[in-house]
């Protein structure tokens, strides 16, 4: 049987989803250029997502649209059932206890809510004009992928510390990850693998690499940073011993842009303005992305290792 183009899978895939799952309405079932995401009333507690091109890839693989869409349902039930104490380890990952969980604690940078009241039920704190949440992120290898966000009842009662036990936990799991980095022409690709528009863009970008303008130097001089799992890849501005690595290799302090939850910019001080920089966010259409966090520019200073955001006129 002859298998359907990437956007058939992904219509007949969501007409799924709102046939297994209650109470969800298409403006809940949200598609990006690489991830489905599940909105809800608490955007803070219960942000689902899935990478498209895997569940392409196990469709491809003789998994009907059926069975992906009975997996999916599935795990938003289980996020959605989930609260605090209430949270079962067994059910969760049955070859990680509680002790070893804290190792798959990764940090997440969200725009500060006007009401703070939001965020009263979960540990957090302040980052610049950010905040910082946590979220548990179990890889597929060692379980069946499960990710939610640590709330206070969970902190305390399953992981028994505090935030700032928290919070250095996870940055233990920021500065232990894995990184790349890559120009950011490679990066379109690398979100549009499984595509149908991913040869159209290829060409697009490798005729705007070769143009000699404005978008060739953005494609080639502009990079994107991505941890191992390609999730939550704007927590690597914590990081400062990559941010000095980079800089290092770079032979030049940086401009950073955490523009989403997963794009995390980077280029050389020298080689850009801060004027060039939103105007490539606005070419590339980055600021369109669901989850846009910002276009502030922070500078790293190569000699002092210091972070310090760009004031804004």
């Amino acid at each position: 049987m002859q298998k359907m183009n990437y956007k058939d899978f992904l219509k007949h895939l969501k007409f799924e989803l709102l046939q297994n799952i209650e109470d969800i309405t298409p403006t809940n079932i949200v598609y990006t250029s690489d991830k489905l995401i599940f909105h809800s009333k608490n955007q803070f507690m219960r942000l689902l997502e899935f990478k498209l091109n895997q569940l392409y890839k196990q469709y491809l693989n003789n998994s009907s649209i059926e069975e992906i869409a009975l997996s999916i349902s599935e795990a938003f039930y289980r996020n959605e059932n989930s609260n605090g104490s209430e949270y079962k380890l067994n059910n969760l990952a049955p070859e990680i206890n509680s002790n070893d969980i804290k190792h798959y604690i990764m940090p997440q940078l969200i725009q500060k809510p006007d009401n703070m009241e939001d965020l009263s039920g979960i540990p957090h704190r302040p980052f610049y004009e950010f905040e910082i949440i946590y979220n548990v992120i179990i890889p597929k290898e060692n379980s069946e992928g499960t990710m939610f966000v640590i709330d206070n009842n969970y902190m305390r009662d399953i992981l028994k510390i505090d935030e700032n036990e928290l919070y250095n936990l996870a940055i233990h799991s920021i500065y232990s990850n894995k990184y790349f980095i890559s120009v950011l022409g490679d990066y379109f690709l690398t979100q549009l693998a499984d595509d149908d528009n991913y040869e159209k863009t290829k060409k697009e970008l490798s005729f705007l690499s070769n143009s000699g303008g404005f978008e060739s130097k953005c494609i080639k001089g502009i990079y994107a940073i991505q941890n191992v799992i390609d999730f939550y890849n704007t927590s690597a501005i914590l990081n400062n011993n990559l941010l000095k690595n980079i800089s290092e290799k770079l032979k030049t302090n940086l401009y950073i842009v955490p523009v989403t939850a997963h794009i995390l910019l980077i280029c050389k001080y020298n080689e850009f303005t801060p004027e060039e920089i939103q105007m490539a966010l606005k070419i590339f259409g980055i600021q369109e992305e669901e989850d846009y966090l910002s276009s502030d520019i922070f500078i790293f200073n190569k000699e002092s290792g210091e972070l310090s955001e760009l004031p804004t006129t």
